[in-house]
């Protein structure tokens, strides 16, 4: 058994659903709504935002989901530029 099984059946028992039928609901629904978020932070990211990397003149946000988004937004865009 090489290390390619190990990680492979490490990730299958992260991955399986738990027993729980609400749980399993609840962690999806959180994890579309993730997702939703980084969509719409991605979506209307603007370069004139407030950033860790950015000085701004307002610290307002034109992000649809604030600051937080507009944080989001540079972190995932200086990630894959």
């Amino acid at each position: 058994m090489g290390w390619t099984a190990l990680v492979m059946n490490s990730i299958r028992i992260v991955l399986s659903p738990t027993r729980s039928r609400p749980v399993n609901v609840f962690l999806g629904v959180v994890l579309i709504l993730v997702s939703l978020l980084l969509f719409l932070a991605l979506a209307t990211y603007r370069a004139s935002d407030p950033s860790l990397n950015t000085a701004a003149d307002s610290a307002t946000a034109h992000n649809w989901v604030g600051l937080f988004g507009a944080y989001r937004a540079i972190c995932c865009c200086n990630h894959w530029a």
